[in-house]
């Protein structure tokens, strides 16, 4: 699939002030040039704190990078360990993963959660009913369940 066709799927599950996204946007920029490659969180940390730019500790650095992922400002590599702000090679957007990893049968729902579009989804209490059965006419029913599909609970 073309990921610039790709629709943005998500929002930021973050409040953040533009101060803040600024700051960091410019910091994954810097790193790039110094480094020549794509930074990771520590990466800007550690030029943040030589350059004097407020941005806080590595753990809210982390989370405020997986927020922009999902506001679609940043690219980062399929482990989401170095970000970018321009395309390139090997580092793709929050949608790009979203579609690859799920296609077409799920989509986020109101709270940001992977929920089933098509795909069918297993309820738990059912489940964990036919995992405690003897019932062989039970399991050949509810087989569909191990057919090696990715699913979610409901």
């Amino acid at each position: 699939f073309d990921e610039a066709s790709l629709p943005k799927i998500s929002k930021s599950l973050i409040p953040l002030p533009q101060e803040q996204i600024n700051g960091i946007l410019k910091c994954v920029d810097a790193v790039e040039k110094v480094k020549g490659k794509p930074g990771n969180a520590l990466d800007m940390v550690v030029f943040a704190e030589a350059n004097n730019i407020k941005l806080g500790d590595v753990y809210m650095v982390c989370a405020i990078l997986f927020s922009l992922m999902r506001e679609e400002l940043l690219y980062s590599d399929s482990v989401m360990e170095n970000w970018t702000t321009k395309p390139q090679e090997g580092y793709h957007r929050y949608s790009y993963y979203f579609q690859k990893h799920y296609g077409d049968k799920y989509c986020l729902d109101e709270f940001q959660r992977a929920t089933p579009k098509t795909a069918k989804s297993v309820n738990f209490e059912s489940l964990y009913s036919l995992l405690k059965s003897k019932d062989m006419d039970k399991y050949k029913e509810e087989s569909w369940m191990f057919d090696g599909e990715f699913r979610f609970l409901d």
